[in-house]
């Protein structure tokens, strides 16, 4: 194994890197697998009940007429954003509950939290969110005003959907379903391999400011000076 770190004027170069999913290699990502949902109950619930979600952009327009109310100064911004935003873009959760096949949405609507999914079950939910990987229409940002994609996620799609390749496309889908399910859905992790991992390095992101960047270098040292 040769060195996972290395220092050269103020650079740091990362090797053996490995993509790990919930600490077990994930050679089907984005594909999802029956350990990809971490919590069944919850995800079910959620797309169960996702029909009587208020659209995003609707809540959000609400808070802004009920805020203007009690402010008659305001500066007029929900009658701003009816006439700039769709107010009905659905939810992502009832995006993804709509794709699902009838027999799918018959396990949703039957589904009791008080007792276990069975496995038949959970392959049919798996089966369907997999095909939902495919389209290529998923986001809009009416419908995901108030959920946050990771910067991978937000690098996508600013290429914009259009020009991205179908591998990505996968990749995206897959990312945004983890975004509106953050702890249901198992998120792939980047986990470096080599000496002392666990130590400091067990988890790598992104450096995206120089307070992480000092904080790296300074744990790179100790690595190398207990070497």
């Amino acid at each position: 194994m040769s060195r996972f770190l290395d220092t050269n004027l103020g650079e740091i170069v990362f090797r053996d890197v490995e993509w790990r999913f919930e600490g077990h290699q994930e050679k089907s990502y984005p594909a999802l697998t029956r350990d990809s949902i971490l919590d069944c109950p919850d995800f079910i619930e959620s797309l169960k009940h996702s029909d009587s979600l208020v659209p995003p952009m609707r809540k959000y327009i609400n808070w802004h007429e009920e805020y203007e109310r009690e402010h008659p100064e305001g500066i007029g911004m929900a009658a701003f954003l009816k006439s700039t935003h769709n107010i009905d873009a659905p939810d992502p959760k009832k995006i993804i509950k709509d794709s699902f096949s009838e027999e799918c949405k018959a396990i949703l609507s039957q589904f009791d939290r008080n007792q276990d999914l069975d496995e038949t079950s959970k392959s049919l939910i798996i089966r369907d969110l997999n095909s939902f990987l495919e389209t290529t229409n998923f986001y809009n940002e009416d419908s995901f005003h108030s959920t946050y994609p990771d910067d991978e996620a937000k690098t996508l799609l600013e290429k914009g959907t259009a020009k991205i390749s179908s591998k990505d496309q996968l990749r995206l889908n897959r990312l945004l379903i983890e975004a509106v399910f953050p702890y249901d859905i198992a998120k792939r992790k980047r986990r470096l391999r080599g000496r002392k991992q666990n130590a400091l390095w067990d988890e790598f992101r992104p450096l995206e400011d120089w307070e992480a960047w000092t904080r790296i270098r300074e744990n790179s040292r100790e690595l190398q000076a207990n070497s």
